[in-house]
């Protein structure tokens, strides 16, 4: 229920925000069938597309369920390699161009600790609503060494860059 209050309440500020179409940008592993990216199609065939449109990166490597309807609909999908596949400096500066060329009010990010990345790739494009949302339960800890400390400096960048969490 929390996800979906943050997600109304984005796309509240993002209407009232002037006349011009607003556009946020989901961050996404793939647009496939699974119960984030449902829960995203949910919301977004019913907004008004002429206000407001949702675009998407996504890691898969292959097309997605969603990516045509999100084409009907008005939406861009941009496909990138992963973090893990990128590499943090590739994988920001892709981001980066994603977002500066999209022109972004707001960064909705769905991709649990990577999030923190995604965050600070639109807080260095100067994107004002950076939200990370973890849809995840049961993500290795990384209880001992550099697993641990990637986590820690994950979680670190999220509490940093972003400026919205939520978790469901």
């Amino acid at each position: 229920m929390r996800q979906l209050f943050l997600l109304v309440l984005s796309i509240k500020v993002i209407y009232s925000a002037g006349d011009r179409m607003k556009r946020v940008l989901h961050i996404v592993s793939a647009l496939e069938r699974g119960g984030a990216e449902m829960m995203i199609m949910n919301i977004y065939r019913r907004v008004n597309h002429q206000v407001l449109q949702f675009d998407f990166v996504s890691h898969g490597l292959k097309e997605g369920d969603f990516e045509d309807e999100v084409r009907k609909l008005g939406g861009r999908i941009y496909r990138i390699n992963s973090l893990g596949r990128a590499g943090p400096v590739a994988y920001v500066k892709n981001l980066m161009s994603i977002i500066k060329g999209g022109h972004y009010e707001a960064i909705h990010v769905h991709t649990d600790f990577q999030g923190g990345v995604v965050a600070f790739a639109a807080f260095l494009a100067r994107v004002k609503i950076r939200i990370c949302h973890s849809h995840c339960t049961s993500w290795n800890r990384g209880e001992h060494g550099i697993q641990a400390l990637g986590l820690k400096a994950l979680k670190g960048m999220i509490q940093v860059f972003a400026n919205q969490y939520c978790a469901c």
